[in-house]
């Protein structure tokens, strides 16, 4: 009767798992499991790469359950993952290559994705986030500005950087410690979406 009712509402899906329910998690982890694996394949191409994905969102999930208030469990879950293997091809070095692999991503997902639509307000909240991140881009300081660029959107080394400013690597890590300040103290109250940047930029 229990996985009954959570198949009809996800709401109190994840009320359960907020709240430490076990089964509940361990009910989630079977529903959802297989469709984010199959997506996040596309991907990584790989289905070992998939699982663990996959396995390392739910228990991020667990760990940050307390934390989160008020949202969509499947949207959250496939934004999780979605996330997890951008930054996974980050790292590989073969971002640039996931274009040939998947000449159509927005179908792709889109398909993988068909309940997983997230509500008017979570749609609210990321748009909101979005505004605001750039909002405090356009506001630093031109060099901390461009260092932040530099360093967690086109992945220079912090000596590289120093080079192509014409700074000291010290100077260099200031800027990019400031900038990471600036986008801390401006977005705590986006703290449901803020995990989603931590695996990308390295907070």
């Amino acid at each position: 009767m229990c996985e009954q009712l959570y198949l009809t509402d996800d709401r109190l899906l994840f009320d359960k798992i907020r709240g430490g329910n076990a089964k509940a998690f361990e009910y989630a982890f079977r529903k959802f499991s297989p469709r984010l694996e199959a997506f996040a394949q596309k991907y990584t191409n790989d289905t070992n790469e998939a699982e663990d994905i996959v396995q390392d969102v739910f228990l991020k999930l667990w760990e940050r359950r307390e934390l989160l208030d008020n949202i969509s469990l499947a949207s959250f879950l496939f934004m999780m993952v979605r996330n997890s293997c951008l930054n996974y091809l980050k790292h590989r070095q073969i971002a640039d290559s996931v274009q040939q692999r998947i000449p159509d991503t927005e179908t792709a997902e889109r398909l993988y994705a068909a309940d997983f639509v997230p509500d008017p307000s979570s749609l609210l909240i990321q748009k909101e986030l979005s505004d605001s991140i750039d909002q405090i881009m356009e506001e630093l300081p031109p060099k901390c500005k461009e260092a932040f660029v530099l360093s967690r959107l086109n992945g220079l080394k912090n000596r590289e950087i120093a080079e192509h400013m014409a700074i000291t690597e010290k100077v260099v890590e200031k800027h990019i410690t400031r900038a990471l300040k600036r986008f801390r103290d401006g977005l705590r109250r986006y703290a449901l979406l803020l995990g989603t940047l931590l695996s990308l930029w390295k907070w």
